[in-house]
């Protein structure tokens, strides 16, 4: 805390930095892993199935649309395209 409120005052009165205050003795600690092999495996999942998310939701209003289009078509070819696909008046 001490460090941090002499570089504050330092930056405050002459707009740097203070050299030196450092306790070290050069041995830097080294940081954990974090991206570990296994979190990048679920990370890459994790990928996989959004991609497949949203393939599904891009399916489905695909479909929609279809469907839509159908319902107003005077086109008897194209109202037939989904005539196979619906449970009750709407497609699955």
């Amino acid at each position: 805390m001490n460090l941090l409120e002499a570089q504050f005052k330092s930056i405050m009165q002459s707009g740097k930095f203070a050299a030196g205050m450092y306790e070290t003795d050069g041995n830097g600690h080294t940081p954990p892993a974090i991206l570990t092999q296994d979190l990048a495996d679920k990370i890459n999942a994790a990928g996989f199935e959004a991609t497949a998310i949203t393939a599904a939701v891009s399916l489905k209003k695909s479909g929609q649309t279809l469907w839509e289009r159908a319902e107003t078509t005077s086109d008897p070819e194209e109202k037939s395209s989904t005539s196979g696909c619906q449970t009750g008046n709407r497609p699955i």
